[in-house]
């Protein structure tokens, strides 16, 4: 339970993050839909938060630098969560009949503290330990 202690301000910092990155995630899918339809349209919108969301997990929540090592640990961290993140997305949209804006927030909430434990080692020196 202490080592949660000890990471409270991260993942308080975390989550910040992620609720500006689920924000953006709205914004870019309202932009999206003008072009595509929702399902390509939030697979385009994940590619932009990815590099917005580096950028801020690697510099406020983590304050590491940015570094080629430290974009390709994170895309291969979070290669698996965007997926997810999409197929979560995909179904309860077509298979469930759930507006899109609903079905952002419920895919991103799922794989959200996992998600964090896992960026966090992607990002920290000796995996954050």
């Amino acid at each position: 339970m202490s080592i949660w202690l000890a990471r409270g301000p991260q993942f308080l910092r975390y989550a910040a993050g992620s609720a500006v990155m689920l924000g953006l995630k709205l914004l870019l899918m309202q932009e999206a839909v003008g072009w595509l339809r929702e399902v390509p349209a939030y697979a385009a919108v994940q590619v932009a938060v990815f590099f917005a969301s580096y950028a801020w997990h690697s510099r406020v929540t983590f304050a590491a630098r940015f570094s080629r090592g430290g974009l390709g640990r994170y895309l291969r961290t979070m290669v698996g969560f965007q997926a997810l993140d999409w197929l979560l997305f995909s179904v309860i949209f077509t298979r469930l009949g759930v507006e899109s804006n609903l079905a952002i927030l419920t895919s991103t909430a799922v794989v959200f503290v996992v998600r964090f434990v896992c960026v966090r080692r992607s990002l920290l020196p000796g995996g954050g330990a």
